[in-house]
């Protein structure tokens, strides 16, 4: 694929919208270091489960997180490290950007 492509540009810009949402971003952030159940997540996330289940398959259809069973368990784990990567840089970046200006907590 070339970089200057049209479709490249469009999966790209698919990928940064599906993890432009708050809880998305939450879901990630809890999943960089390990698989969830659905009930760990909604437990740690505090939303409800029609909510999280559609949030989750935004991001699995984006092949930004994937599943899989465990006898009678769904985990939920992030497709690639690299996703990790990525929200600790991005992470990173605004806590320099806004160094002294975030609120605590």
């Amino acid at each position: 694929m070339h970089i200057d492509s049209d479709k490249y540009y469009e999966v790209y810009s698919d990928f940064c919208k599906a993890i432009a949402y708050p809880m998305r971003l939450k879901i990630l952030d809890v999943l960089k270091s390990e698989k969830k159940s659905l009930g760990n997540l909604l437990s740690e996330l505090g939303t409800t489960k029609a909510n999280l289940s559609q949030h989750l398959k935004i991001l699995r259809q984006q092949g930004i997180i994937s599943s899989h069973r465990e006898g009678t368990m769904v985990l939920y784990g992030v497709c690639n490290p690299k996703i990790a990567e990525l929200s600790l840089l991005i992470k990173n970046l605004l806590i320099e950007r806004f160094k002294g200006e975030m609120p605590k907590g």
